[in-house]
């Protein structure tokens, strides 16, 4: 299926409407050094990765042959067939908008085919070594970035992978996904932040469980407050009750309750007081508090949907326990589960993921899933790279630049240990939907603007030094004390070309390229 991958087919996408086609070529071979990169005065602007809301498009054509027609070959490895097809149709949808928004024509995008195990992975490197990649894209999960790091390390080629397994980072493998270490951290901040102080947890008995307690011990030690309860459930218990009730310490609370109504029954009918008290037991299913003000829960999906009505329903108030997740709850439909009100979780800011979102199903006519976000970004950043012409533009020091790069998903950098440290916002669940209400996140840079009337498309560029994309953005920044990041972050350009045909041309000359 993806025996042509060597001969580039070129990459045509047109607009709906009559827009500004935009195509910037980056002079010299690949890899050559060129003259120094001008940067403009007083200080860097940044270059945007998101796409812009002004440019409409048709569906791209589904690429399972190579997209582009760039010295600089990108290989993304993603399950084309098997068990997860579809997700990885997605993610190729998501990295050809990628592929288009940045307009680099020395990039050449090649899909392989990993069928989503580790030797599907495996065969797919192999295929990506023949075919002269520079940089892999992917795979999705960890097992299979294993599976391929060991040749990709021998070929010299790094990985920029979509896992959030942190533990196969390094060594040339930089991992996209966002790491519940970081989001586990910064949700404990926050809540310590707000007065809490004593923690608890509820997790599957599993790897990922275990992995997760460590992270979470250490987000609290670290700032002096104290884990007083963990609470393990079995994996693939869908209603975990007896779990719930360890955690909400449910049968001593509640014979406690029993316990007092009865020595106030002692005192007989007619004292007042003993009535009254007894009257006001008569609300309530326990007695006694909770050793904690804050748990952790790292469930998502149904199972998490699950979890949330046990939790009230055994006497854990969410108006007085904090409850805490992480990005997994970055779900729309939590909305509709009220013992969720009030929960937080950090991650990106949700209104950028909504926006790539809703451009997509324009675009394809359906709703991507929320990993598709890292795709976009994944091809966007390898444009970005080649686009500051540098002697190794996916070279290590290229890749883990200190002034980061801003996505779709918001700031991020690569460590020297491989991992993405991003900004991230601390989310309220609400009965209206997600709510931003704190966490470590600049203020937009994509707000709507107001280009000149000469530009198509009025984004701001650092490597080209013209004063007509000059929209404020930058005073935006200084503003804004950026805390670990050097400056401000490198992000994906768009190009400074005017161009436009006069009429989009004709559907019949957009090539076609079914799945398989």
């Amino acid at each position: 299926m993806f025996a042509d991958h060597a001969r580039p087919v070129h990459f045509c996408l047109f607009f709906l409407m009559a827009a500004t086609m935009l195509l910037a070529s980056c002079a010299g071979g690949f890899g050559s050094r060129q003259a120094s990169v001008p940067t403009p005065a007083p200080a860097p602007k940044p270059i945007l990765v998101r796409p812009s809301a002004l440019v409409p498009l048709v569906p791209p054509p589904f690429e399972t042959k190579s997209v582009g027609a760039g010295e600089a070959r990108v290989a993304l490895l993603i399950p084309l067939s098997g068990r997860f097809a579809e997700l990885g149709r997605s993610l190729l949808n998501a990295a050809q908008i990628g592929l288009f928004d940045t307009h680099v024509d020395r990039l050449t995008l090649l899909p392989i085919d990993t069928k989503g195990t580790p030797e599907g992975a495996a065969a797919a490197m192999e295929q990506a070594i023949t075919s002269g990649a520079h940089l892999v894209l992917g795979p999705v999960f960890s097992a299979s970035i294993q599976a391929i790091k060991a040749r990709a390390q021998t070929n010299g080629i790094p990985i920029i992978g979509f896992s959030t397994d942190r533990s196969v980072a390094g060594q040339g493998v930089y991992i996209m996904g966002f790491t519940p270490e970081q989001q586990i951290d910064d949700v404990v901040g926050h809540a310590i932040s707000m007065g809490k102080t004593r923690f608890a947890a509820f997790l599957p008995q599993t790897t990922a469980g275990n992995r997760m307690l460590d992270a979470y011990r250490t987000a609290i030690t670290k700032r002096r407050a104290e884990l007083v309860q963990v609470e393990f459930y079995a994996e693939g218990d869908d209603s975990p009750i007896d779990s719930v009730k360890r955690l909400a310490n449910y049968d001593k609370r509640r014979t406690a309750l029993l316990e007092e109504v009865k020595f106030l029954r002692s005192f007989g009918a007619d004292d007042d007081l003993a009535r009254e008290m007894r009257g006001r037991l008569n609300k309530t299913e326990v007695l006694g508090n909770l050793s904690y003000d804050a748990v952790l829960m790292i469930a998502g999906g149904r199972m998490i949907r699950s979890i949330a009505p046990l939790l009230p329903y055994y006497e854990i108030d969410p108006k007085i326990v904090q409850f805490l997740g992480t990005g997994v709850w970055d779900d729309p439909g939590l909305h509709l589960e009220p013992a969720l009100y009030g929960a937080l979780f950090a991650g990106p800011v949700p209104q950028a993921a909504a926006s790539f979102s809703e451009r997509y199903n324009t675009i394809y006519g359906n709703t991507p899933p929320r990993i598709a976000s890292l795709a976009y970004d994944a091809t966007a950043l390898a444009a970005t790279l080649l686009r500051l012409d540098v002697y190794q533009p996916f070279g290590p020091d290229a890749l883990t630049n200190p002034r980061g790069f801003s996505g779709i998903d918001g700031v991020f950098k690569f460590g020297d240990d491989g991992t993405a440290q991003r900004r991230l916002a601390i989310i309220e669940i609400r009965p209206e939907g997600m709510r931003v209400v704190g966490g470590d996140i600049p203020p937009p840079l994509a707000t709507p603007l107001s280009p000149n009337p000469e530009d198509d498309i009025g984004i701001d560029l650092e490597f080209v030094p013209d004063d007509r994309y000059d929209f404020g953005i930058e005073e935006e920044i200084d503003e804004y004390d950026f805390l670990e990041f050097e400056d401000e972050p490198l992000i994906d350009a768009l190009p400074g070309d005017n161009s436009m045909p006069a009429v989009p041309p004709s559907e019949s000359s957009i090539p076609q390229f079914p799945l398989d």
